[in-house]
């Protein structure tokens, strides 16, 4: 702790907070990585959310919009304004279910494929970029110190 006077001779007395070395790391690498994925997606001017549906339907094409729903955890009235735009741009397509006219099934288009495998070149250049020069014993080691840290959170 220091103490000091100020301009009127009043006592201030600051301490220091500053997190230890490990923890402002992991914020600091956070943020960096946020930041790089950030810049990487950026570029394809897709939103995340669309990237996730894309995701639902290269694993289950045909879904109904209740299983995005569900795959995503967003709300519905999100998923459905979120199938209407991507209908509008061909990322996607809707045709009534074979047996029960009231559900839609949704299918990912070829359009909608390549935005999906695009996104997926996005996510391994970031992956590459951040792990590189790390071995696979360093990376064992480092993934089970974030997991204890995770555990205690």
């Amino acid at each position: 702790m220091e103490t000091r006077s100020n301009k009127r001779d009043v006592e201030i007395t600051t301490c220091d907070v500053r997190l230890s070395e490990p923890v402002s790391l992991i914020g600091v690498i956070s943020k960096k990585i946020n930041n790089l994925t950030l810049d990487t997606f950026r570029k394809d001017n897709v939103p995340k959310g669309m990237k996730l549906v894309l995701q639902c339907l290269i694993n289950r094409n045909g879904v109904t919009q209740l299983d995005i729903v569900k795959f995503t955890g967003f709300k519905a009235p999100t998923i459905s304004i979120m199938i209407q735009k991507m209908e509008a741009v061909g990322y996607i397509t809707r045709k009534p279910d074979d047996t029960d006219l009231r559900a839609m099934r949704v299918f990912i288009t070829d359009k909608g494929i390549s935005v999906y495998e695009n996104a997926v070149k996005n996510v391994k250049f970031v992956e590459e970029t951040v792990l590189k020069g790390i071995s696979s014993k360093e990376l064992e080691s480092l993934c089970k110190t974030l997991k204890k840290i995770n555990a205690n959170l």
